[in-house]
Formats: structure tokens, sequence, C-alpha cells
């Protein structure tokens, strides 16, 4: 699973391709089915707040935490038992 981490400066960073992503990087992951999570600074899992803001950013219209919630799940991102 590839690991994004959110640096001090709210960049989002790749650790695997070794460069800065975007948030419309991020919601094409999840389209392409990519499997990933976000951890910030301090390592806490914060790839729900991301693929949020993501899903916001790309598609306005979007605002529920459910949608969130479901493409997550669907995407295999984490145990269902975790939400």
């Amino acid at each position: 699973m590839k690991t994004i981490k959110k640096q001090k400066s709210r960049e989002l960073y790749d650790r695997e391709l070794k460069k800065r992503i975007t948030l419309k990087d991020v919601h094409t992951m999840m389209h392409q089915g990519i499997a990933f999570r976000v951890v910030d600074h301090d390592g806490e899992d914060i790839t729900i707040s991301i693929l949020d803001k993501a899903i916001k950013a790309n598609q306005p219209t979007v605002h529920s935490v459910d949608y969130v919630n479901q493409i997550v799940q669907d995407l295999g991102f984490f145990d269902s038992s975790e939400f």
C-alpha cells in the first residue's frame, strides 16, 4: 500500500514517487483503485480527511461523509469493522 505523507507545510508527499502531489492526484489515484493511506507529520492516519478534501475539490457537489466512507470501503483502504 502506498503511503502519502502530509508535511508540516501542508503539502502532500508521495514517498514511493518521491515527489509532491496534489488533491487532484489523490482523486485520480482513488479512481484508479490505487490503495494508499495518508499520514500526517506525527504518523497519524488522516486518509479519510484527505479523501474528503480531494473529492470536494474535484467534485464540488459531493458533500457526504457517507459517500467518502463508501469509497474507502469499496476500494479496500480499511477493514469495514473500523467504521
